[in-house]
């Protein structure tokens, strides 16, 4: 049973309309910038067919568990990002709603 104040997290967002080159410019990018921060990889989803292309990752901060997914696919053209956090604290001050927060991307 979670402790007061403390839930997981999840939150996924979707970018249409991607170019390849543009998705694996910045799959390369988010990648470096979480090595960076030690986070390690566990997954290289980057497959290729007849005529279908597959392009990302998945990374796991060791420290605290938290993931982040990176995809992106030629039939959409789609970028995905997913990340998860199994464990966060609710600042006392909160008063939005936790099942759908509103929150403000940031730049990586």
């Amino acid at each position: 049973m979670p402790a007061d104040g403390m839930v997981s997290v999840r939150h996924h967002w979707q970018i249409p309309h991607v170019a390849q080159q543009t998705a694996q410019t910045a799959i390369d990018r988010v990648r470096a910038r979480f090595v960076s921060e030690k986070w390690k990889q566990t997954s290289d989803d980057t497959r290729h067919g007849a005529d279908w292309t597959e392009l990302g990752f998945r990374m796991e901060d060791p420290k605290s568990g938290d993931k982040l997914d990176l995809a992106w696919n030629n039939s959409g053209s789609t970028l995905f990002v997913n990340v998860y956090a199994p464990c966060a604290k609710v600042s006392a001050d909160f008063s939005g709603d936790y099942e759908n927060p509103v929150l403000t991307p940031r730049e990586l």
